[in-house]
C-alpha cells in the first residue's frame, strides 16, 4: 500500500500560524474515491495505530485521508481558538484534495468534535462531497454533557465506588473548564462509559501492536 504525507498550506503567512496542515494518505490507486477524516478532541489525531489498525478494510475501496488540525499530531503548533478558524482549515484542504485529484469525489466523516466541523462544513459546502458521515455526531453538547456526568455519578453510586463519588460530587454537573472536563471524562472511562466493554485499554493496546506500520 502506497502512503503519502503531504502539507497543505492556506492563504495564511507561515508565521501566523500557516505552516501547514499535514495530511496523510493512504494507497492512492486510481479511481478510489477519497474518505477524508476529521478527527475529534480536538487533538484527538487519527494518524496512529489504532486508526490503521480498526480502520484497515475501508482501504479496499477508498484512498483514506487523515488530516491532523492545528496543534494535534504532525501538523503542531498552537490550536485554533475558534470554529471558523478550523472550518477554514479543512476548506483548504478540501481544496488542495480537488486540485490533486479532480477525478475523485470526497466522502467526508467527521468524529466527535470532527462532526461538529464536518456537519458545519457539509452543509455550507455540499457541492464539495459525496457525502457526509457523523460517527458519535454532536447534536446538542450541554445536553450531552449533563447526560454524560448523571451516568458516571450513578454508576459510581451503583457500584459503590467511593472515590469516584467524591471527585464527581466534587466537580459538580457541567459546564465546566479544562481540568473538570478530565476528572469527569477520566472517571467516566474508569466506569466503563467511553467505550464498549471489550474494547478496553488493554485490548486496545494489544490490537494496536498488531499493527505494522
Amino acid at each position: 500500500m502506497t502512503t503519502v504525507r503531504a502539507r497543505v498550506h492556506g492563504p495564511e503567512p507561515a508565521g501566523r500560524g500557516g505552516g501547514g496542515q499535514q495530511l496523510v494518505i493512504r494507497d492512492t490507486t486510481a479511481g478510489r474515491p477519497l474518505l477524508l477524516f476529521v478527527h475529534g478532541g480536538p487533538g484527538g489525531t487519527m494518524g496512529n495505530a489504532w486508526f490503521r489498525r480498526f480502520n484497515a478494510a475501508l482501504a479496499q475501496d477508498f484512498t483514506v485521508v487523515t488530516w491532523d488540525q492545528r496543534g494535534a499530531g504532525r501538523t503542531g503548533g498552537p490550536p485554533a481558538t475558534c470554529i471558523s478558524r478550523y472550518l477554514q482549515d479543512l476548506h483548504d484542504v478540501m481544496l488542495w484534495l480537488r486540485l490533486n485529484f479532480p477525478d475523485r469525489g470526497v466522502l467526508l466523516v467527521g468524529h466527535s468534535w470532527g462532526s461538529v466541523l464536518g456537519l458545519q462544513y457539509a452543509a455550507t459546502h455540499p457541492d464539495h462531497l459525496l457525502g457526509y458521515v457523523g460517527i458519535s455526531q454532536v447534536i446538542d453538547m450541554p445536553r450531552s454533557e449533563a447526560h454524560s456526568y448523571q451516568w458516571a455519578r450513578q454508576e459510581a453510586q451503583r457500584r459503590g465506588h467511593r472515590a469516584a463519588l467524591r471527585a464527581l460530587t466534587r466537580i459538580g454537573p457541567p459546564p465546566y473548564g479544562a481540568r473538570e472536563v478530565l476528572t469527569q471524562r477520566t472517571w467516566l472511562s474508569v466506569l466503563g462509559g467511553d467505550q464498549h466493554a471489550r474494547l478496553g485499554a488493554h485490548h486496545l493496546l494489544r490490537e494496536a501492536l498488531h499493527d505494522p506500520a
